[in-house]
């Protein structure tokens, strides 16, 4: 197959599509705004879960950073 062909049927499939899915949406505002609200919502909570789990990475580092610190120090005492 050419590849233009190939090329203009997948772009002629994407404008279908396209009109399909601005139909679709015309026709169900509610059902579109319920299906991003929740979209949105759970994007959200994933952000807000990531978030703690790299706040909790990042205190479990900053402890073992200074514990290395500290270590390191009492090892340079001792031999001086």
């Amino acid at each position: 197959m050419n590849t233009w062909l190939k090329y203009g049927l997948f772009f002629g499939l994407g404008v279908v599509v396209g009109a399909a899915a601005a139909t679709f949406a015309a026709r169900n505002p509610e059902l579109i705004r319920k299906g991003v609200s929740t979209a949105v919502g759970k994007t959200i909570d994933l952000k807000n879960r990531a978030q703690s789990v790299f706040e909790t990475a990042k205190e479990n580092f900053e402890d073992l950073a200074a514990e290395a610190r500290g270590s390191r120090s009492e090892d340079s005492g001792r031999q001086a």
